[in-house]
């Protein structure tokens, strides 16, 4: 009990670092909270009745490894590639997976075991004496199946539908409706895949995800499934893009900071969009209504199927500094408004401090000497 104790002690301390971390050096983005918000951005948990599955149905084994599908899920990360740097990937003609009976929204799942996400196959299993210590002895090899169904409202027609996963352990393939999505090899990251060209509107969709965790794939226990959330993304054509703001403060002392606001602006429509953006920053977890401050309107023109970028800065008088002792925090809202009409609303979360390395006074926040 004692080891116990002290193991949860360990990775509670852990948390705390990284989330000390992640205030010094990061901002947190999170959707718009108000009514208005919730009228032009959708976003929901989508981790609720799934149907799970182990193995590969019998005759197509292998047909989906990863020497298979990797010309398949490199294109879907085509769009972090630095084209001065690297080819973007083309993705192949057909549909992958089209012969494997599970991508299919006829197959009939109803012997799948039902379970709610986030799902862990391997921490279920038995401890495995014969596995390497660092895999925690957990048999994490292997492939998993994951179906959903679900539906989409006729009215939502003219939106752009995404699933963002947090998380899924690993070398993921989407399908929708028996047509493949795309796909991510890396488990422990993030990724947003577009389920619009394929979604039925006003009817029941099947979304298939497959997974697959290799031999010697880790040096430590790496989880499998779909071990984190899953969320469904709903916005207009024209929105902030996928981790769209990026909030920094160049500038702080406790008379006046300057806030620096970096917004990507995506356009998913068949034509070019003008659009406005404006950012309102406001004192977080306060009924306050008015913001501290609040960019100049800023027009910018993003071209069918890309994205642009605006940045912006802002002054903000007697700043509520965060630190370790007073986590102040403000928000930043901003609008996107194309012909007259606010289409989108997305908030960043972020606290205004200065951060200093000194060879001599070591670590400074907010000039001040902090111990960790």
């Amino acid at each position: 009990m004692e080891a116990v104790l002290a193991t949860h002690m360990n990775i509670s301390n852990v948390m705390r670092s990284l989330y000390l971390l992640a205030a010094l050096f990061g901002t947190v983005h999170i959707l718009a909270s108000s009514s208005a918000a919730q009228s032009v951005r959708d976003r929901v948990s989508f981790n609720e009745n799934w149907r799970f599955q182990k193995d590969d149905p019998r005759g197509v084994e292998g047909l989906l490894s990863y020497p298979t599908i990797k010309d398949w899920v490199r294109s879907t990360g085509n769009e972090f590639v630095l084209t001065s740097t690297a080819v973007k990937s083309p993705r192949p003609s057909g549909n992958l997976g089209e012969k494997v009976a599970y991508t299919r929204a006829d197959f009939n799942d109803s012997s799948w075991r039902r379970l709610n996400l986030p799902h862990d196959w391997a921490i279920e299993g038995d401890f495995v004496q014969e596995l390497r210590a660092g895999t925690g002895k957990r048999p994490f090899e292997g492939v998993g199946w994951y179906r959903k169904t679900f539906s989409i409202a006729q009215q939502d027609k003219g939106k752009q539908i995404y699933i963002d996963f947090d998380g899924a352990m690993a070398y993921s393939t989407v399908w929708l409706n028996g047509q493949f999505v795309g796909g991510w090899p890396y488990g422990y990251t993030s990724f947003r895949l577009d389920l619009t060209p394929y979604v039925k509107f006003g009817a029941e969709n099947l979304l298939a995800v497959r997974l697959e965790n290799l031999p010697e794939s880790s040096r430590w226990y790496p989880g499998a499934g779909i071990y984190r959330n899953v969320w469904m993304v709903k916005t207009a054509p024209v929105h902030v893009g996928q981790w769209g703001t990026y909030v920094t403060t160049p500038e702080v002392s406790r008379e006046r900071a300057t806030v620096a606001i970096r917004t990507t602006v995506r356009n998913d429509s068949r034509s070019n969009a003008n659009a406005l953006v404006r950012t309102s920053i406001f004192e977080n977890g306060t009924k306050r209504s008015k913001p501290v401050a609040t960019t100049e309107k800023s027009a910018i023109e993003v071209a069918a199927g890309s994205s642009a970028i605006q940045e912006s800065t802002v002054p903000i008088k007697l700043p509520k500094l965060w630190s370790v002792s007073i986590p102040s925090l403000y928000v930043a809202v901003t609008e996107i408004e194309v012909n007259g009409r606010i289409v989108d609303k997305y908030q960043t979360v972020f606290g205004i401090r200065s951060v200093e390395f000194d060879a001599e006074k070591g670590f400074l926040l907010n000039g001040e000497r902090l111990y960790m």
